[in-house]
């Protein structure tokens, strides 16, 4: 699938699949699969799709690949990196404020820098990208679980 299909493929997204909890190889957007992020545009600049969402967040994912969906996911199983931008609620709006995770994949391990005060560890295995619009209560806590081609619970 080209970067352009993809980019499509998320333009075409029934309404009720346009938002969800976020994850980054293995780790929750937020530290657990509570908050939904709307998707607000999708974009394409070179080889990276752009993922912006109603409350500020930005995605980028570079070379992504490998897309699934699945009656409760969308998922990027891999690219070369992904960056994820937020603003703090609460916090005053600028450019110094605003948070950061970058993931970027080298050989067969993926390194993580941030500029917030929660760090998180990448899971060997686990996709690039999940978009989950339902996540089973008996898997609603911060531990991460997907297995390719199947819905949780």
């Amino acid at each position: 699938m080209t970067l352009c299909e993809i980019g499509q493929f998320f333009k075409r997204l029934p309404s009720a699949n346009q938002g969800g909890s976020l994850a980054f190889f293995g780790c929750w957007f937020g530290g657990r699969p509570d908050g939904v992020a709307m998707l607000k545009s999708v974009s394409l600049n070179k080889e990276i799709l752009i993922l912006d969402f109603v409350e500020g967040e930005r995605v980028e994912i570079s070379g992504p690949s490998d897309v699934e969906v699945l009656e409760d996911a969308l998922i990027i199983w891999r690219a070369s990196s992904v960056v994820c931008y937020w603003d703090n609620f609460g916090e005053m709006l600028s450019p110094a404020s605003r948070k950061h995770y970058r993931f970027k994949v080298v050989d067969d391990n993926v390194q993580v820098s941030t500029n917030h005060k929660h760090s998180i560890i990448p899971q060997k295995g686990a996709p690039a990208f999940e978009m989950a619009w339902y996540v089973h209560p008996d898997f609603s806590g911060p531990e991460y679980n997907r297995e390719r081609g199947k819905i949780r619970g």
